[in-house]
């Protein structure tokens, strides 16, 4: 039998490669992050990155690559995983909906071959025929693509005709390798070593049975640190050898143009992006990034930012010099992307990946072009870790991150948000969430600012000013919520409630809206209103030391604010709460901890509900959601430490009522209950409330006798 088990956690965050192309649909641009055995999509707009899918994996991705096949407006997926499995990927988008179908699939596998320790790799030529795989000593797999934009039978996705093919290859230390253009066949330039010299070869792929033929290079020797290739599209064509301190252009018909990197040390290049035909960004292990220009020969200066366009389209076929420039500095790349605007992708390894704006002009400052739009939080790697508890939580401190990226990480369970939209205020003393038009999600907000309010809905992603007619916005809200008329439960709920300090109002929403307030009330007293909560067509509000519970009666079109109880409590009110909780549930469940109790465990204080056992467990079924639920009992926070009370409803006879401290011991600060609520966990039934100087004080509602 196991005597372990073991679970994921946190998935990965550290990027392995990074990828922009037309996925989704012909006018998309996506960004694609692939986190070990994660995918994840997104969508670039102009308001930043917004995830749209992300896929989990039943293995590692070694290599992805986007590519397009003639004719063809979207691109395909190509990944190849630890396992030597190979699939073909095709993005279906219908609405909201994202599907990923998997066109073709096959194994590389080949048990008689030498895997490599490292350096995977997977390169498609320009015309989309074939896709070249490194993953084994002396060997290249060839993979021929068919034509993915003709129909396919749904049931057989695999093209036999894009099974594997393995190539023999004398280079075994391969370094870089990368398809050419301006070849009428599939060409590709590799940088190899051979006793630790590095040099260049070139084959093409020819012949219906595919073989590999060496092609003639006029490059007599390269720098011996040269580690990557980069291929320069037409109308230039020709390829970059970039070394740890020179980079270099090649092509056939003119000699090699060199220039030195502008570094204060030597610093490996790690990796690059394509801007345009021209432009190149470079990312060394030092977080520096450069931009490479490749100038044509009447051309002496160029502007070192990206333009907004993709691409660009020059007369003249010949570079004639190289500038480099260093941009600034970012986390340690491990893939770059160039998306769009100047707005670049640094996907790290080490470190947080970026989100960063180029700059027309240098900040004098920061001596620098780059700005980070966004960052994104990266645990990995981690290299030593220690566990801990802090209060009774647990918690992980992590020794993350190599050389720069290097940081100390507390990491703890918790739940993840996803920013959507955002609004830049110092004033917000509440927000409410309701639906303005949908009766099945919420698509607008309420914020309550100092002295008056705001309205937004969410429309594609981006917050927009909301007029409601009937909705105050002079004044402060103090609480918000959709609600129905007695006996309307089951209608969509079209009303929405508005409390101020002056009273409360309901205004018309979805199919009531444009009707305005349609019931009003003020406090007999003529007190303002100080605190009040709601459930369904209960409101309960505190106006000084009184107590008032309404009902909301009449018909959705024409609602009522009935009072059905009233008490004066000792002391002013500060906090309200009426969430309603299933008795009988709760009664089960306290007899069962009360019949299992240790000893000597901690007696918690308690509030007991009830004349005895048997009506408790002839309330309502335990089955029904809480949501279905009427309450029976409201609960307050008086103020200065007068403690808590719990009120029967309709009446609002006192139940009883428990002391708080008056102040705090260390402090000598009067307490002062910020919030109260009631909370039913696995059948028990607590009071929580939360004073002023952070405490949290709980009691456990008895409802067994």
């Amino acid at each position: 039998m196991s005597q372990f088990y073991h679970v994921t956690t946190q998935r990965s965050t550290s990027v392995t490669k990074a990828l922009t192309g037309n996925f989704t649909g012909p006018n998309d641009l996506n960004l694609l992050i692939i986190k070990n055995s994660y995918l994840e999509l997104y969508d670039v707009t102009s308001e930043g990155l917004k995830l749209i899918h992300d896929v989990p994996l039943n293995a590692s991705v070694l290599t992805a690559l986007f590519f397009r096949q003639k004719l063809w407006r979207r691109d395909f997926l190509f990944i190849l995983t630890h396992k030597a499995d190979i699939a073909i990927i095709e993005c279906i988008r219908k609405n909201d909906s994202i599907e990923f179908v998997t066109i073709m699939s096959a194994s590389i596998a080949d048990s008689a071959a030498r895997m490599l320790d490292q350096g995977f790799d997977a390169l498609v030529d320009p015309g989309a025929t074939y896709i070249v795989i490194r993953m084994y000593y002396g060997m290249l797999k060839l993979i021929p693509i068919a034509n993915l934009s003709g129909p396919r039978d749904p049931l057989n996705k695999v093209d036999q005709q894009a099974m594997p093919i393995s190539v023999r290859i004398e280079e075994t230390q391969i370094v870089d390798m990368v398809f050419l253009h301006g070849y009428a066949t599939p060409t590709f330039a590799l940088i190899y070593e051979d006793d630790m010299v590095a040099s260049i070869k070139m084959y093409d792929i020819f012949g219906k049975d595919p073989i590999l033929r060496s092609v003639p290079v006029n490059v007599d020797s390269i720098e011996t640190s040269s580690k990557i290739l980069i291929p320069v599209p037409a109308p230039y064509n020709g390829f970059i050898l970039v070394g740890d301190s020179i980079i270099c252009y090649h092509t056939r018909e003119t000699f090699h143009i060199s220039q030195y990197i502008p570094q204060a040390q030597n610093s490996r290049i790690v990796c690059y992006a394509k801007v345009d035909s021209r432009r190149y960004l470079l990312g060394d292990i030092a977080g520096r990034l450069y931009m490479v220009h490749l100038l044509p020969q009447d051309e002496k200066t160029i502007r070192p930012i990206p333009s907004t366009s993709r691409d660009m389209t020059h007369a003249s076929p010949r570079i004639g010099s190289i500038r480099i420039e260093l941009l600034g500095e970012t986390a340690i790349p491990e893939s770059i992307v160039y998306l769009d605007n100047g707005v670049v992708f640094i996907g790290s390894y080490l470190g947080d990946s970026q989100l960063i704006q180029l700059n027309p002009e240098i900040d004098p400052d920061k001596n620098s072009y780059i700005t980070i739009l966004e960052e994104f939080t990266n645990i990995g790697p981690i290299v030593d870790m220690v566990f801990f508890e802090n209060d009774g939580q647990s918690q992980l401190i992590t020794c993350s991150g190599c050389y720069k990226e290097g940081s100390l990480r507390v990491i703890r369970n918790g739940i993840g948000i996803q920013e959507r939209a955002s609004i830049d205020r110092v004033d917000i003393k509440g927000v409410w969430c309701f639906p303005l038009k949908s009766d099945t999600y919420d698509d607008s907000i309420i914020v309550s600012l100092i002295n008056r309010s705001q309205l937004a809905c969410i429309a594609e992603d981006c917050l927009a000013s909301l007029t409601l007619e009937g909705f105050i916005l002079a004044e402060q809200t103090l609480h918000c919520d959709v609600v129905y008329p007695s006996g309307y439960k089951q209608n969509p709920r079209s009303l929405l409630l508005q409390a101020t300090t002056y009273g409360l109002r309901l205004i018309g929403i979805q199919g009531l809206m444009g009707r305005g307030c349609l019931a009003k009330w003020r406090s007999p007293t003529d007190r303002s209103v100080s605190s009040l909560a709601s459930h369904g067509d209960y409101v309960v509000v505190a106006s000084g030391s009184d107590l008032f519970a309404l009902r909301i009666t009449g018909t959705p079109e024409a609602p009522e604010f009935t009072q059905i109880g009233n008490a004066a409590l000792p002391h002013e009110v500060a906090c309200v709460d009426l969430t309603p909780f299933d008795r009988s549930v709760a009664a089960k469940a306290a007899i069962y901890s009360s019949a299992f109790q240790s000893p000597v465990s901690s007696v918690k204080p308690s509030v007991r509900i009830g004349n005895n056992e048997e009506e408790a467990m002839d309330s309502s079924n335990s089955g029904d959601p809480l949501d279905d639920l009427e309450p029976e009992y409201v609960v307050v926070g008086m103020w200065m430490g007068h403690g808590v009370a719990l009120l029967k409803l309709p009446s609002l006879e006192v139940v009883c009522i428990e002391p708080l401290p008056t102040m705090t011991p260390t402090s000598g600060i009067a307490i002062l209950p910020r919030s109260i609520t009631i909370a039913q966990f696995e059948g028990l039934t607590y009071l929580f409330t939360v004073t002023g100087d952070g405490s949290l004080y709980y009691y456990n509602l008895d409802c067994s006798t």
